[in-house]
């Protein structure tokens, strides 16, 4: 009687055992993947799901971060050594450079573009000569506001050309020797536009146009 009673509670404690067993196994697998396994005693392989330790995962996790931090500091320009980026440093490397002002002349296509002034408080922006006269294309900005923008020869307005109106309006038309002489177009700033004719300065005709 007493062997009976051992040999069932024997059995009962190897169950136990075996079940702690699957459970602890089924503890460490709770992550499947599809992977490439060789088949026994051959070469070949097959693709199929195989459960994946949360060791294992938590490794493979750890090194993809690992992976992508590094691939965003290189992609930022970072340093392992040095938390300065290398645009950073391109950008401190224009410190005490001097960005050019107008007022500071450059060439272009044999003319010098520069800014100059006059006693009146007119403003000049454009290319000029070598005897320092307007000469090519810029802008005259006079003291009131009004502004004309084209071609200047000899430090006159010579050729096509707009003047602009500090009150809106604006005047597209030829000037030659700084007088307008030829067709102009007149647009007001509430949306009329006359057709001019002008003979050294001298408006001979104007149409309506709209």
């Amino acid at each position: 009687m007493m062997s009976s009673r051992s040999g069932r509670a024997e059995t009962r404690q190897s169950r136990k055992e075996d079940i702690k067993r699957v459970m602890h196994n089924v503890e460490k697998v709770r992550h499947w993947e599809k992977q490439w396994v060789t088949i026994n005693d051959t070469t070949m392989k097959i693709f199929k799901w195989m459960p994946v330790s949360q060791l294992v995962k938590k490794s493979r996790d750890l090194n993809r971060r690992r992976l992508f931090d590094e691939d965003s500091r290189a992609s930022l320009g970072m340093d392992e050594d040095s938390n300065m980026s290398n645009i950073s440093t391109a950008s401190d490397s224009l410190d005490g450079s001097q960005a050019p002002t107008p007022n500071q002349p450059s060439e272009k296509e044999g003319a010098k573009r520069m800014t100059s002034g006059s006693g009146e408080g007119a403003k000049y922006v454009g290319e000029m000569s070598d005897s320092g006269k307007r000469h090519g294309r810029g802008e005259y900005v006079w003291l009131n506001g009004d502004r004309y923008q084209g071609d200047f020869i000899n430090g006159l307005k010579n050729g096509n050309g707009i003047l602009y109106f500090s009150n809106g309006d604006k005047r597209v038309g030829v000037w030659k020797d700084d007088k307008l002489h030829g067709p102009a177009t007149y647009y007001y700033s509430h949306g009329r536009i006359d057709e001019e004719m002008w003979e050294d300065d001298n408006k001979t005709s104007e149409k309506r146009r709209k």
